[in-house]
């Protein structure tokens, strides 16, 4: 709320204090942040409620913020698997050497060498440092070349319907 710009200056005040010299230097530090902190509670900008309030406008002050529904993707992470699975569906030039489950070696025209990558966000958040999320919005992830761009598909259609079976 109204506390936020306090509270972000509030480790370097207390680093300030406790390595400062005296008893006195740290009484200040502290009554100077709790003069910031009264003068917010009098008035100050609560960036929660701007939030809350551009999210949704219409809903009364202090309400729960619920979001609006979303369609189901077009692409899944599930399509993907089947899709970096099989070298008949990957883009002309790609290959993808299984590692373990959900994982791969990915090598695609233009890279030197292969790349870790895995359509399982949870190992994918475990492993960050070293494997990529083969998704779209990554670099790595190129759509095969017989399937529309994202914006050319139908309503409701999804991966799993335009790829071979």
């Amino acid at each position: 709320g109204r506390l936020q710009p306090i509270l972000a200056q509030m480790p370097q005040a207390i680093t300030g204090a406790v390595l400062g010299a005296g008893e006195t230097r740290r009484a200040a530090a502290v009554a100077a942040l709790e003069r910031e902190a009264a003068a917010a509670e009098a008035g100050g900008f609560d960036l929660d409620a701007a939030l809350e309030q551009d999210a949704e406008p219409d809903a009364a002050p202090g309400a729960p913020l619920t979001l609006p529904p979303r369609e189901a993707p077009a692409l899944t992470l599930d399509d993907l698997e089947r899709v970096i699975a099989d070298p008949a569906l990957l883009p002309p030039g790609s290959e993808a050497q299984p590692l373990a489950p959900r994982e791969y070696g990915l090598l695609a025209p233009g890279m030197a060498e292969r790349l870790r990558v895995t359509t399982d966000p949870a190992y994918y958040a475990e492993h960050s440092e070293s494997v990529e999320l083969w998704s779209p919005g990554n670099p790595l992830f190129r759509a095969p070349d017989h399937l529309p761009p994202d914006a050319a598909l139908p309503a409701g259609a999804t991966l799993s319907g335009l790829l071979p079976h």
